[in-house]
């Protein structure tokens, strides 16, 4: 699970965020405005052929909705 989410985006740093704060993946494509598909193969291993990096300024986007929203979504507080 990830301990500091400023370390940066990995594959499984993005699923363990997402997982913690309850966000589903079509969640997180509407926060990052991109594609549904975008954020799957964001959290593919990197050995997947269709794995994509998720571009850093996307990472920040969703790490500054969540301090944003903070109030709102707690660790296991489902987000609607």
């Amino acid at each position: 699970m990830i301990e500091n989410a400023e370390l940066g985006y990995t594959p499984a740093n993005l699923k363990a965020l997402r997982q913690k704060y309850e966000l589903t993946q079509k969640q997180v494509a509407g926060i990052t405005e991109a594609a549904l598909q975008t954020v799957q193969r964001w959290e593919m291993t990197t050995d997947r052929k269709s794995y994509i990096n998720m571009p850093h300024t996307k990472w920040q986007q969703l790490l500054q909705y969540i301090i944003d929203n903070q109030s709102t979504i707690q660790p296991g507080q489902k987000v609607v």
